[in-house]
């Protein structure tokens, strides 16, 4: 199988993640297998490594 891949700058990035942080924690969810899902918390934690890496002021640190 091939990677997915998503070209995004850093805010396209920044965007993702608190999209994804939304539906994981959202309080009253629509569909409750995406807050538990393994793969958006996979997901989720790729993104703010990625964050971590790209970030020049250190606020992700």
């Amino acid at each position: 199988m091939k990677d997915f891949v998503i070209d995004l700058d850093y805010d396209g990035v920044l965007n993702l993640h608190k999209a994804l942080l939304e539906a994981k924690f959202h309080l009253d969810p629509n569909n409750e297998l995406v807050s538990g899902s393994p793969f958006v918390a996979d997901v989720s934690i790729q993104l703010r490594e990625l964050l971590v890496q790209k970030d020049d002021s250190g606020r992700w640190k």
